[in-house]
């Protein structure tokens, strides 16, 4: 999909509709994640764990959490089904190389949506660091409360 859209539409626009698609399937299989760890609602870290684990668990990957405190949760992921079958595919560096053209507006914009959904948006800053496709060892996500977060300091100029 990725690479017919970019051939037809150029990078920029089949980045903003691939990042759509994953956006569907975070919306798309949030209900039925809920449904599956039998949650609807989700205020702290721990239900952010169970949320995590069960979306990633459902595409086949592995999770392992790395730290869990009251305001941070980090997890990674260790094996990736898309991932090794995009390998599978086309190659690890094609692959590799369409991934780092979509992977960061992609996940963002798949954390976001799913926080959005859940009404956590002002609570909770998420955003996956580390990429499997881009050569990392690991996926690695972090959640984050926004009120644990450190202020970004404020230039002089």
């Amino acid at each position: 999909m990725w690479r017919v859209w970019e051939d037809f539409y150029g990078a920029r626009d089949a980045v903003i509709m691939y990042s759509r698609v994953w956006e569907g399937f975070a919306l798309g299989f949030l209900e039925v994640i809920k449904a599956t760890i039998g949650m609807q609602e989700f205020k702290t870290i721990d239900d952010l764990a169970k949320l995590n684990r069960a979306y990633w668990e459902a595409i086949g990957c592995e999770v392992q959490e790395v730290e869990k405190t009251e305001d941070k949760l980090v997890t990674v992921i260790t094996t990736c089904p898309y991932f090794d079958n995009m390998v599978d595919m086309y190659g690890k560096e094609a692959a590799s190389e369409m991934m780092k053209k979509t992977i960061g507006p992609t996940s963002a914009n798949y954390y976001q949506t799913i926080m959005k959904a859940l009404g956590l948006w002002d609570t909770f800053f998420v955003t996956q660091d580390q990429f499997r496709s881009l050569g990392d060892g690991v996926c690695r996500m972090v959640y984050i409360r926004r009120s644990a977060m450190t202020p970004e300091p404020v230039s002089d100029e």
